[in-house]
């Protein structure tokens, strides 16, 4: 990118000109917006910590559990390998009945926070999930959908601005590829079968997702709107020109 000033070459996260000192204020608006990103980072990595004891108490055993029972796989022999798996399986199961309540009021609270990638890593390490009133979890599904297209926008473009990462193109089609998964599966079609309650998080994950690509990737409100209509190859297009401020 190129100085308003002085036209001279800079970078995205340099605040000022190193030519003639002039303030880059899409660079500063970069900078300040990785500073607030470490910061949440920070301030979530704490409130881990914070809430270990409940990770202790209620997943660790299960994760022992899990551990003696692929132990168990290994000094068994081949022979006894696909017992073993079944018996893990059947563990954190029975681990996750018995304590249904209590994962699906902890899950829920991380939802009301919007707290969705912690809620994901539960749902895919350990297939913790909320229930609906009628005690059924298909409801669900479309919500981790969501947050896993989520999470790989959000990879993929922060990884594109770090300095030690040279795949860009790779970055921008991957994070595509997301965007347009993200918005296939909010459609009416694919949340006809939604849990009422999940809806709700998957339109806050969606203001989440356009907050977002307005602060990294420069998306206008036009721009925005007009991605359910694009395909991936579209919004690849859409993508390189408003982070390389070709327009």
């Amino acid at each position: 990118m190129k100085c308003e000033k002085c036209g001279s070459n800079i970078s995205i996260n340099d605040k000022f000109c190193p030519n003639c000192g002039a303030r880059n204020e899409i660079g500063a608006q970069h900078v300040d917006d990785m500073m607030l990103y470490e910061k949440r980072f920070s301030s979530t990595e704490k409130d881990v910590k914070k809430k270990s004891g409940w990770y202790i108490k209620y997943v660790t055993p299960m994760i022992i559990l899990v551990i003696s029972a692929l132990f168990f796989v290994i000094v068994s022999g081949l022979s006894a390998g696909m017992y073993g798996y079944e018996l893990a399986d059947s563990k954190v199961e029975n681990y996750n009945k018995k304590n249904a309540q209590e994962i699906n009021n902890h899950i829920r609270l991380l939802l009301e926070k919007k707290e969705f990638v912690q809620a994901y890593m539960l749902y895919n390490i350990a297939d913790q999930r909320p229930f609906s009133e009628e005690g059924k979890y298909n409801g669900w599904y479309q919500l981790y959908n969501c947050i896993d297209s989520y999470i790989t926008v959000r990879q993929n473009i922060i990884a594109y601005y770090s300095p030690v990462d040279y795949e860009y193109n790779s970055q921008i089609s991957k994070a595509a590829q997301g965007i347009n998964d993200f918005y296939d599966r909010i459609n009416a079609r694919d949340l006809s079968n939604a849990d009422k309650d999940s809806i709700i998080y998957i339109e806050q994950l969606k203001s989440q997702m356009e907050d977002f690509l307005t602060a990294y990737c420069c998306f206008s409100q036009d721009d925005l709107d007009s991605l359910p209509e694009k395909d991936t190859t579209g919004i690849v297009s859409l993508l390189t020109r408003r982070m390389l401020h070709e327009e």
